[in-house]
């Protein structure tokens, strides 16, 4: 490695498999990614993951080389010359349209390895497996990659890699892709606002307790307000998160964090100071174990977690919460450094303490149980899902997720990169933890498959036998072979959660 605080990196485009594979699934990606390489790479050489820890170095593209098929996509060729690449002309060798990019590529990589500058890094914007070897080559030679493919790839291919370029994140920050903001829904009534600050106390005053609140656990919140029923209204909102949106606008101190899944704290630049228990005023650890322990041994049930604050605070005064709960952050991450013993804490919305010996211990299930109880997947699932990266999730799960596309695509249409965020949210609106990158992973595979979005209404059975079709697919890339028994197993697995007409 390099002992500059920048990466030397070599970038490497196989043009016509990114652009075919973006425009597969929407046009709009696949022209601005031909059309402003400068975008992407400014991305990758300023904010793109380089595969190292915290104080990660940025990149230099000391070479850019883009390999294009002229006859079919002579009009891009400009914008990658102005953007500085060197543009390799590959023109088609058969009938067919074969190109010899994968060559010429893999030719261009192993040359580069005897460089004098000595790269520490290819990069390379192509899922087509056949560079595997060439991969599996310059880690032998102790050299970083990092790969970028499009729709489906060999997971043999991924692993090769040391880092892999999220498709979802190279789209929305890359190439700036983005669905429209959402038009609000006109001015909020005093009585609508009323009721969101009402819940935005609520919601804060667990998030104080419990530190972060889940997506899917937003709803046992809101459902404890009369003026809300679950479905697909969410009071005019008409998503969780919108919803959301609103609640925390009217909170003095809360934020939305956009991971996956995206979740709701207490923001710490509004939040209450870190506080210093050797302050005048401010409790020691020790005392504050002896109230938590008191409160829980007068209570016959497990006591939640603002019953036990509320007891801390009028023991030693409010300015143990105002001091961030000694800095803690959250009164739930106070209560874990303490020495309770044989107690427990459970992070259960909205939050309890509890002794183990005594309560039986809080069941989210049970506090909100599901329509539908989940099912555990077949064993030939999990066979596949290691070989081909399928979500190994239950048939229940799949039937969720399958509902919630064809809802999503009816009323919003099919966008490559909102899509996936929408059909999560979706899911978790009730109570269903679902991953966005296994929502991406089906809808990519559903597209794969030939499927159009927004030809016809979508029915989830049909977006079934499509993925269903893609599953084999993938084991027959995979080298696994499936019997007709297996094949059975296949659709019952994807299918078997969906009610029949």
């Amino acid at each position: 490695m390099s002992d500059v605080s920048y990466l030397r990196s070599a970038l490497f485009v196989d043009f016509d498999n990114i652009f075919l594979g973006f425009d597969r699934q929407q046009t709009e990606a696949a022209v601005l990614f031909g059309t402003h390489p400068e975008k992407w790479v400014r991305w990758l050489e300023r904010g793109a993951p380089t595969g190292e820890t915290e104080g990660s170095q940025t990149r230099r593209l000391l070479v850019r080389r883009c390999y294009i098929n002229p006859r079919s996509f002579h009009e891009y060729r400009p914008y990658f010359i102005r953007s500085g690449f060197e543009v390799v002309d590959c023109p088609p060798l058969t009938s067919q349209g074969k190109t010899s990019a994968d060559i010429h590529m893999a030719i261009d990589m192993l040359d580069a390895l005897a460089h004098s500058t000595r790269f520490d890094e290819f990069i390379v914007l192509s899922g087509d497996a056949d560079f595997t070897p060439v991969l599996l080559r310059l880690r032998k030679h102790d050299r970083r990659t990092a790969v970028l493919a499009v729709g489906p790839a060999s997971p043999a291919y991924k692993s090769s890699s040391d880092t892999l370029l999220d498709e979802s994140v190279f789209l929305e920050k890359g190439l700036g892709i983005g669905r429209a903001p959402a038009a609000p829904h006109g001015v909020v009534s005093v009585a609508k606002r009323g009721v969101l600050r009402r819940i935005a106390v609520q919601l804060e005053e667990v998030a104080h307790m419990t530190g972060r609140v889940e997506a899917v656990e937003l709803l046992r919140v809101y459902k404890s307000f009369a003026e809300f029923s679950q479905g697909e209204n969410w009071l005019g909102f008409f998503s969780l998160r919108r919803m959301t949106e609103a609640v925390v606008a009217e909170a003095n101190g809360l934020e939305i964090v956009d991971e996956d899944p995206w979740w709701v704290r207490v923001d710490p630049a509004k939040g209450p100071p870190p506080g210093d228990a050797t302050k005048s005023g401010l409790p020691t650890l020790r005392g504050i174990q002896n109230v938590v322990l008191e409160v829980v041994a007068s209570s016959d049930t497990p006591v939640v977690l603002a019953a036990v604050a509320q007891g801390v605070t009028q023991s030693f005064g409010d300015a143990v919460r105002r001091s961030g709960w000694l800095g803690a952050g959250s009164f739930k991450a106070l209560v874990e450094r303490l020495d309770l013993g044989g107690v427990r804490v459970s992070g259960v919305i909205p939050g309890y303490v509890f002794d183990p010996t005594r309560h039986e211990a809080p069941d989210a299930s049970k506090v909100d149980k599901p329509e539908s109880a989940t099912s555990a997947p077949p064993a030939v699932a999990e066979k596949i899902s290691s070989f081909t990266e399928m979500p190994h999730l239950s048939s229940e799960r799949y039937a969720e997720v399958l509902t919630a596309i064809a809802k999503e695509v009816n009323d919003h249409g099919y966008h490559l990169t909102e899509t996936s965020k929408a059909v999560r949210d979706r899911c978790a609106g009730k109570g269903i933890q679902v991953a966005r990158s296994h929502v991406s992973f089906i809808l990519k595979g559903i597209v794969f498959a030939g499927h159009c979005f927004g030809e016809a209404t979508e029915e989830p059975d049909v977006l079934g036998a499509v993925l269903v079709n893609n599953v084999l697919d993938l084991c027959g890339r995979a080298q696994m072979p499936l019997d007709e028994a297996a094949i059975r197993d296949v659709e019952a697995w994807i299918l078997g959660g969906l009610s029949p007409d």
